[in-house]
């Protein structure tokens, strides 16, 4: 079998695949990408048995009939991780001692910034909506 996945769930599809190859359940060869040039293969025709993306892109390839729209379905849930720049003075980023300990901290950390990244993902869609709904966008 051929998957296609987008980076977010690259090592834990790599273990699930280990195992399920290591209990004789069968090879999955799986190629993970960007979760953009992973649908638009797929949306293009290239062919895998198995597609592991974001439900909203998992919906379009579904509405554009790339996948059977029945065989989607939610496996894993994905947290949104914060960083800043080593050298600046963003506070501590352990998990013990969070650097942002809620909303209005991130929120803050935005306004303050001079830019910021985020990925093209369902955790940067999610960011987009909040920085929209604080009127922080441009």
């Amino acid at each position: 079998m051929k998957a296609i996945s987008s980076m977010a769930t690259r090592l834990l599809l790599a273990d699930l695949m280990a195992a399920a190859d290591d209990a004789g359940l069968g090879h999955v060869e799986i190629e993970s990408v960007g979760g953009v040039d992973a649908a638009d293969r797929v949306a293009a025709g290239e062919e895998f048995d198995l597609v592991f993306l974001a439900d909203g892109a998992l919906a379009k390839l579904a509405a554009g009939g790339h996948v059977v729209a029945a065989s989607v379905a939610p496996l894993v849930l994905s947290q949104v991780a914060v960083g800043a720049p080593s050298g600046t003075d963003a506070p501590a980023t352990a998990v013990s001692d969070p650097a942002f300990p809620d909303a209005a901290a991130v929120r803050e950390a935005i306004r303050e910034a001079r830019k910021i990244g985020y990925s093209t993902g369902p955790s940067g869609t999610a960011l987009v909506s909040m920085i929209e709904d604080w009127g922080l966008s441009a």
